[in-house]
Protein backbone atom coordinates (compact mmCIF):
# COMPACT_ATOMS: atom_id res chain seq x y z
CA UNK A 1 0.00 0.00 0.00
CA UNK A 2 1.42 3.36 -1.06
CA UNK A 3 0.53 6.26 1.26
CA UNK A 4 0.09 9.92 0.40
CA UNK A 5 -0.45 12.57 3.06
CA UNK A 6 -1.59 16.18 2.81
CA UNK A 7 -1.14 18.82 5.51
CA UNK A 8 -3.63 21.65 5.92
CA UNK A 9 -6.35 19.27 4.78
CA UNK A 10 -9.17 21.42 6.18
CA UNK A 11 -7.95 24.58 4.42
CA UNK A 12 -9.18 25.80 1.05
CA UNK A 13 -6.08 24.62 -0.78
CA UNK A 14 -5.88 21.23 0.96
CA UNK A 15 -9.56 20.49 0.32
CA UNK A 16 -9.11 21.38 -3.34
CA UNK A 17 -6.13 19.03 -3.66
CA UNK A 18 -8.12 16.20 -2.09
CA UNK A 19 -10.99 16.76 -4.51
CA UNK A 20 -8.61 16.52 -7.48
CA UNK A 21 -6.86 13.42 -6.11
CA UNK A 22 -10.05 11.39 -6.22
CA UNK A 23 -9.77 11.00 -9.97
CA UNK A 24 -6.01 10.55 -10.15
CA UNK A 25 -4.89 7.91 -7.69
CA UNK A 26 -5.14 4.12 -8.03
CA UNK A 27 -7.27 2.10 -5.65
CA UNK A 28 -4.27 0.67 -3.76
CA UNK A 29 -3.16 4.13 -2.57
CA UNK A 30 -3.95 5.32 0.93
CA UNK A 31 -4.69 9.05 1.34
CA UNK A 32 -4.08 10.58 4.75
CA UNK A 33 -5.55 13.99 5.61
CA UNK A 34 -3.38 15.81 8.17
CA UNK A 35 -4.86 18.76 10.05
CA UNK A 36 -4.73 20.58 13.36
CA UNK A 37 -8.50 20.08 13.58
CA UNK A 38 -9.41 16.49 12.68
CA UNK A 39 -13.03 17.02 13.73
CA UNK A 40 -13.40 19.65 10.97
CA UNK A 41 -12.26 17.32 8.21
CA UNK A 42 -15.16 16.58 5.88
CA UNK A 43 -15.46 13.92 3.21
CA UNK A 44 -14.20 16.13 0.36
CA UNK A 45 -12.39 14.06 -2.23
CA UNK A 46 -10.62 10.83 -1.37
CA UNK A 47 -9.68 10.43 2.32
CA UNK A 48 -8.83 7.07 3.87
CA UNK A 49 -7.51 8.32 7.21
CA UNK A 50 -7.48 11.57 9.19
CA UNK A 51 -4.56 12.37 11.49
CA UNK A 52 -3.86 15.29 13.78
CA UNK A 53 -0.81 17.30 12.67
CA UNK A 54 0.23 20.56 14.29
CA UNK A 55 3.50 22.05 13.06
CA UNK A 56 4.00 23.62 16.50
CA UNK A 57 3.69 20.19 18.19
CA UNK A 58 6.50 17.88 16.97
CA UNK A 59 5.01 14.90 18.81
CA UNK A 60 1.85 15.14 16.72
CA UNK A 61 3.95 15.12 13.54
CA UNK A 62 5.68 11.87 14.48
CA UNK A 63 2.37 10.06 14.34
CA UNK A 64 0.94 12.06 11.44
CA UNK A 65 3.83 11.26 9.09
CA UNK A 66 4.39 7.65 10.16
CA UNK A 67 4.25 5.28 7.19
CA UNK A 68 3.86 8.10 4.66
CA UNK A 69 5.66 7.71 1.33
CA UNK A 70 4.91 11.11 -0.24
CA UNK A 71 3.89 14.18 1.74
CA UNK A 72 2.32 17.38 0.44
CA UNK A 73 3.38 20.04 2.89
CA UNK A 74 1.19 23.11 2.40
CA UNK A 75 2.99 26.23 3.57
CA UNK A 76 1.41 28.02 6.53
CA UNK A 77 0.70 31.68 7.23
CA UNK A 78 1.81 33.80 10.17
CA UNK A 79 4.86 35.63 11.45
CA UNK A 80 7.67 35.13 8.94
CA UNK A 81 10.30 33.84 11.35
CA UNK A 82 7.80 31.59 13.09
CA UNK A 83 6.47 30.08 9.89
CA UNK A 84 10.00 29.41 8.65
CA UNK A 85 10.87 27.66 11.91
CA UNK A 86 7.68 25.58 11.87
CA UNK A 87 8.18 24.60 8.23
CA UNK A 88 11.69 23.37 9.04
CA UNK A 89 10.38 21.54 12.11
CA UNK A 90 7.85 19.75 9.91
CA UNK A 91 10.48 18.73 7.35
CA UNK A 92 12.71 17.34 10.06
CA UNK A 93 9.79 15.32 11.43
CA UNK A 94 9.02 13.99 7.95
CA UNK A 95 12.61 12.92 7.44
CA UNK A 96 12.69 11.18 10.85
CA UNK A 97 9.42 9.39 10.04
CA UNK A 98 10.92 7.99 6.83
CA UNK A 99 8.93 10.05 4.31
CA UNK A 100 10.54 9.46 0.92
CA UNK A 101 9.43 12.60 -0.93
CA UNK A 102 8.13 16.02 0.14
CA UNK A 103 6.01 18.16 -2.17
CA UNK A 104 6.11 21.76 -0.94
CA UNK A 105 3.97 24.76 -1.94
CA UNK A 106 6.52 27.50 -2.34
CA UNK A 107 6.61 31.00 -3.85
CA UNK A 108 7.02 31.98 -7.50
CA UNK A 109 10.23 34.02 -7.08
CA UNK A 110 12.52 33.07 -4.20
CA UNK A 111 15.68 34.76 -5.45
CA UNK A 112 17.81 36.54 -2.88
CA UNK A 113 17.61 39.99 -4.50
CA UNK A 114 13.80 40.14 -4.32
CA UNK A 115 12.64 42.69 -1.73
CA UNK A 116 9.70 40.45 -0.84
CA UNK A 117 9.93 38.99 2.66
CA UNK A 118 7.71 36.15 1.46
CA UNK A 119 10.48 35.22 -0.98
CA UNK A 120 12.89 35.02 1.95
CA UNK A 121 10.60 32.72 3.94
CA UNK A 122 10.28 30.25 1.09
CA UNK A 123 13.93 30.51 0.09
CA UNK A 124 15.00 29.46 3.59
CA UNK A 125 12.33 26.77 3.69
CA UNK A 126 13.40 25.32 0.34
CA UNK A 127 17.00 25.20 1.52
CA UNK A 128 15.91 23.19 4.56
CA UNK A 129 13.99 20.73 2.39
CA UNK A 130 16.98 20.19 0.14
CA UNK A 131 19.07 19.37 3.22
CA UNK A 132 16.45 17.08 4.81
CA UNK A 133 17.59 13.94 3.01
CA UNK A 134 14.15 13.46 1.45
CA UNK A 135 13.50 13.72 -2.25
CA UNK A 136 11.50 16.84 -3.01
CA UNK A 137 9.21 18.53 -5.50
CA UNK A 138 9.05 22.31 -5.16
CA UNK A 139 5.88 23.98 -6.45
CA UNK A 140 6.67 27.67 -6.78
CA UNK A 141 3.11 28.94 -6.99
CA UNK A 142 2.34 32.03 -9.03
CA UNK A 143 0.13 34.85 -7.70
CA UNK A 144 -3.29 33.57 -6.62
CA UNK A 145 -6.00 35.51 -8.41
CA UNK A 146 -8.75 34.45 -5.97
CA UNK A 147 -7.87 36.83 -3.16
CA UNK A 148 -6.96 39.83 -5.29
CA UNK A 149 -10.17 39.43 -7.31
CA UNK A 150 -12.18 39.63 -4.07
CA UNK A 151 -10.39 42.86 -3.19
CA UNK A 152 -11.12 44.29 -6.63
CA UNK A 153 -14.79 43.27 -6.35
CA UNK A 154 -14.99 44.98 -2.97
CA UNK A 155 -13.52 48.15 -4.50
CA UNK A 156 -16.10 47.97 -7.30
CA UNK A 157 -18.90 48.02 -4.78
CA UNK A 158 -17.26 50.69 -2.62
CA UNK A 159 -16.25 53.55 -4.92
CA UNK A 160 -15.20 51.94 -8.20
CA UNK A 161 -11.48 52.47 -7.65
CA UNK A 162 -8.93 49.76 -6.86
CA UNK A 163 -5.82 51.38 -5.43
CA UNK A 164 -2.50 49.58 -5.27
CA UNK A 165 1.18 50.53 -5.49
CA UNK A 166 1.67 48.16 -8.39
CA UNK A 167 3.02 50.53 -11.02
CA UNK A 168 2.75 49.04 -14.50
CA UNK A 169 3.35 45.44 -13.39
CA UNK A 170 1.71 42.69 -15.42
CA UNK A 171 1.14 39.52 -13.43
CA UNK A 172 0.83 35.81 -14.34
CA UNK A 173 -2.28 35.33 -12.18
CA UNK A 174 -3.40 31.74 -11.62
CA UNK A 175 -6.42 30.21 -9.89
CA UNK A 176 -6.14 28.40 -6.58
CA UNK A 177 -8.03 25.52 -8.21
CA UNK A 178 -5.33 25.16 -10.88
CA UNK A 179 -2.53 25.27 -8.31
CA UNK A 180 -4.32 22.57 -6.32
CA UNK A 181 -4.64 20.48 -9.48
CA UNK A 182 -0.90 20.86 -10.08
CA UNK A 183 -0.19 19.75 -6.50
CA UNK A 184 -2.39 16.68 -6.96
CA UNK A 185 -0.48 15.76 -10.12
CA UNK A 186 2.85 16.30 -8.36
CA UNK A 187 1.75 13.83 -5.67
CA UNK A 188 0.96 11.04 -8.12
CA UNK A 189 3.60 11.61 -10.81
CA UNK A 190 6.60 9.29 -10.59
CA UNK A 191 9.36 11.30 -12.29
CA UNK A 192 9.36 14.53 -10.24
CA UNK A 193 12.06 13.79 -7.66
CA UNK A 194 14.15 16.89 -6.91
CA UNK A 195 12.16 18.89 -9.45
CA UNK A 196 11.17 22.56 -9.35
CA UNK A 197 8.05 23.96 -11.05
CA UNK A 198 7.31 27.68 -11.39
CA UNK A 199 3.56 27.65 -11.87
CA UNK A 200 2.32 30.71 -13.73
CA UNK A 201 -1.04 31.37 -15.26
CA UNK A 202 -1.68 31.36 -19.00
CA UNK A 203 -1.23 35.10 -19.58
CA UNK A 204 0.18 38.31 -18.17
CA UNK A 205 -2.45 40.79 -17.03
CA UNK A 206 -2.16 44.32 -15.75
CA UNK A 207 -4.25 45.23 -12.72
CA UNK A 208 -6.39 47.38 -14.99
CA UNK A 209 -7.13 44.35 -17.18
CA UNK A 210 -7.99 42.35 -14.06
CA UNK A 211 -10.31 45.17 -12.95
CA UNK A 212 -12.09 45.02 -16.30
CA UNK A 213 -12.71 41.29 -15.94
CA UNK A 214 -14.00 41.66 -12.37
CA UNK A 215 -16.16 44.61 -13.41
CA UNK A 216 -18.02 42.41 -15.88
CA UNK A 217 -18.39 39.59 -13.33
CA UNK A 218 -19.91 41.79 -10.60
CA UNK A 219 -21.76 44.16 -12.94
CA UNK A 220 -20.12 47.20 -11.36
CA UNK A 221 -17.43 49.43 -12.88
CA UNK A 222 -13.98 49.46 -11.28
CA UNK A 223 -10.69 50.90 -12.45
CA UNK A 224 -7.13 50.54 -11.24
CA UNK A 225 -5.22 53.51 -9.88
CA UNK A 226 -1.56 53.04 -9.04
CA UNK A 227 -0.48 54.90 -5.91
CA UNK A 228 2.72 55.50 -3.96
CA UNK A 229 4.03 53.16 -1.29
CA UNK A 230 3.12 55.71 1.39
CA UNK A 231 -0.43 56.04 0.09
CA UNK A 232 -0.71 52.26 -0.13
CA UNK A 233 0.46 51.97 3.47
CA UNK A 234 -2.31 54.38 4.45
CA UNK A 235 -4.82 52.21 2.57
CA UNK A 236 -3.63 49.09 4.36
CA UNK A 237 -3.69 50.85 7.72
CA UNK A 238 -7.28 51.94 7.08
CA UNK A 239 -8.14 48.30 6.39
CA UNK A 240 -6.85 47.41 9.87
CA UNK A 241 -3.82 45.39 8.78
CA UNK A 242 -1.01 44.97 11.30
CA UNK A 243 2.25 46.85 10.81
CA UNK A 244 3.99 43.57 9.99
CA UNK A 245 1.44 42.70 7.31
CA UNK A 246 1.60 46.22 5.91
CA UNK A 247 5.38 45.88 5.57
CA UNK A 248 4.93 42.51 3.82
CA UNK A 249 2.45 43.98 1.33
CA UNK A 250 4.68 46.98 0.61
CA UNK A 251 7.68 44.71 -0.01
CA UNK A 252 5.50 42.57 -2.28
CA UNK A 253 4.48 45.46 -4.54
CA UNK A 254 8.06 46.69 -4.62
CA UNK A 255 9.10 43.27 -5.89
CA UNK A 256 6.36 43.39 -8.55
CA UNK A 257 7.48 46.81 -9.78
CA UNK A 258 11.06 45.53 -10.04
CA UNK A 259 9.95 42.70 -12.32
CA UNK A 260 9.79 39.81 -9.89
CA UNK A 261 6.79 37.43 -10.08
CA UNK A 262 6.02 38.63 -13.61
CA UNK A 263 7.18 35.71 -15.79
CA UNK A 264 5.22 33.23 -17.85
CA UNK A 265 6.35 29.60 -17.77
CA UNK A 266 5.24 26.33 -19.35
CA UNK A 267 5.71 24.41 -16.08
CA UNK A 268 2.01 23.99 -15.32
CA UNK A 269 1.40 22.29 -18.66
CA UNK A 270 4.58 20.24 -18.22
CA UNK A 271 3.26 18.89 -14.92
CA UNK A 272 -0.48 18.65 -15.57
CA UNK A 273 -0.62 17.99 -19.29
CA UNK A 274 -2.65 21.03 -20.32
CA UNK A 275 -2.50 24.80 -19.91
CA UNK A 276 -4.01 26.58 -16.87
CA UNK A 277 -7.34 28.34 -17.22
CA UNK A 278 -7.39 31.80 -18.71
CA UNK A 279 -8.45 34.57 -16.36
CA UNK A 280 -11.65 35.41 -18.19
CA UNK A 281 -12.92 31.91 -17.40
CA UNK A 282 -11.56 31.90 -13.85
CA UNK A 283 -13.15 35.21 -12.88
CA UNK A 284 -16.55 34.07 -14.18
CA UNK A 285 -16.42 31.04 -11.87
CA UNK A 286 -15.15 32.73 -8.69
CA UNK A 287 -17.53 33.57 -5.86
CA UNK A 288 -17.12 37.35 -5.65
CA UNK A 289 -20.34 37.96 -3.71
CA UNK A 290 -20.52 40.71 -1.05
CA UNK A 291 -19.22 39.69 2.35
CA UNK A 292 -16.67 37.21 1.00
CA UNK A 293 -13.30 37.75 2.69
CA UNK A 294 -9.89 37.19 1.12
CA UNK A 295 -7.82 34.43 2.78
Amino acid sequence: MYTLAITGATGQFGRAVLSHLAGLIPADTCVVACTRNPDQCDSTGRIDEVRKADFADPKSLDGAFSGVDTLLLVSIEGDDDVRTRLHIQAFEAAACAGVRRIVYTSFFDVVADSPSVVARVHRLTEAAICQSGCAYTLLRNGPYVDNIALSVASAARRDGVFRMASGEARMPFIARADLALAAAHALVTDDVDNAVYRLSGAELLSYQQLCELVSVAVAAPVRHVTISDDAYRDELNAQGLSKALQARRIAYVQAMRQGFMTALTADFERLVGHAPQRMSAVIRELDLSPGRAAH
